[in-house]
Parts: C-alpha cells; structure tokens; sequence
C-alpha cells in the first residue's frame, strides 16, 4: 500500500517540541545526520518529515545513502520526504502479502517561487535534449514545473541526489526505468510521484494536523 501525507508547517510547534514527539532513534539518525539545524523552520520541515513517517506506524533504523535518501535499515518498506516553504510531504510504501516492496521518489515544487526566473533558461541549463524539446512544445512556468519536479522525483527513486540532475531523462525513465509519474495539485504546489510502473499510487494526499503527532 502507498499513501502519500502531509502537513501545513504553520500549523507545527516549534522544531524543540517536535523533537520530544519523534521516536527516539529516528531522532538519534537525524541528528547524526543533519546536526543542531539552526534555521527554524527548515529544522521543523525536516522533522516533520520523519514525523508523518512515524504516523503511519513504521518504526526501524534510519540510515542515510552517501547522497542523503534514507531509509529503514533492514526494512521492505520505502518512503521518500520533500518540503516546500509552506507544507513537509512524505510518501510511504509498505508491501502486503500480495506484492512486493515498492520504491518511491517525491518531490514538490511552487509555482510561485518561478515567477521571477527565466524558465527557458533554466530548461537550457538542467534539461536534457529530450526534455528540452518537450518543454518548447509548450514554454510555461507550469510544463517547466511539471519536468523540474519529475527529475527531482526520479533522481529519488533512483537515489543518485541531485547530483545527476542534468543526466536524468524523465522522457526516458518509464520505458528505462519501468516507473511512471503521478502529479497532484494543491493551489499553486505541484506534488510528483515516481513509482513502479504497475504500482497502485494514492487518489489524494492525506492531510495531517498538528495534534496527530
């Protein structure tokens, strides 16, 4: 089963208070990790993350790859975290009897935040040839948008980092990787799914509140 949940991060207490909620090594793993964080509200959108995580049941030993994904040591369950200025996202996949593990890659990006930049720039910088020609067919912050997240999600699922940004062909990926792409609107934020091609993806995502931690 996948589900995909969030929260508003104007709703969370502070980065301290989220701290005594979170399971201890969960907590231990992020602190090894990323450290004291100093800037307050990227320190509540990363713990928030671990924190819908936590929600949903799943429990283990976190560990992060060399380029940063983490995961659950030991663990047939996924589950990929992304945060904008205003919402944490996290999307987690448990196998039942029935199917196999499923990987998951998730990324989430504004409208708004593009609004001052150059799109067609940024396509001729970071999108590959094939991307490049989608995006003529239709030169728009919104199809930018929709290829920009869909790297992201990708490179996710894939768990290179951004570091292979530029290489990644999401025109490609179905067919290469055998995955699809699952978009979901919520205003002006575009959320992106990568996942098996034959996987069932959520209708919606799950919003949480503050007092479910």
């Amino acid at each position: 089963m996948i589900e995909i949940l969030g929260v508003e991060l104007d709703a969370l207490p502070s980065a301290f208070e989220l701290t005594s909620l979170m399971d201890e090594k969960f907590l231990s793993a992020h602190r090894a990790r990323h450290g004291l964080m100093r800037n307050e509200r990227a320190a509540r959108a990363s713990l928030a993350g671990l924190l819908l995580l936590q929600s949903t049941g799943v429990r283990g030993d976190l560990i992060y790859n060399e380029n940063g994904r983490p995961s659950l040591l030991g663990e047939s369950c996924d589950f990929n975290i992304t945060h904008t200025d205003a919402h944490t996202f996290c999307a987690v996949a448990r196998p039942s009897a029935a199917s196999e593990p499923c990987r998951l890659g998730l990324d989430a990006e504004n409208l708004s935040r593009l609004s001052h930049e150059r799109v067609d720039r940024l396509a001729e910088r970071w999108f590959s040839d094939a991307e490049n020609a989608s995006f003529a067919a239709d030169p728009t912050p919104e199809a930018f948008l929709r290829i920009w997240t869909r790297k992201e999600a990708l490179l996710k699922w894939i768990g290179t980092g951004l570091v292979d940004l530029p290489h990644a062909d999401t025109v490609c990926a179905e067919a290469f990787y055998n995955v699809r792409f699952v978009e979901y609107r919520m205003g002006d934020t575009l959320i992106t799914l990568c996942l098996a091609a034959d996987a069932v993806a959520p209708q919606e995502i799950r919003m949480l509140s503050a007092e479910t931690f």
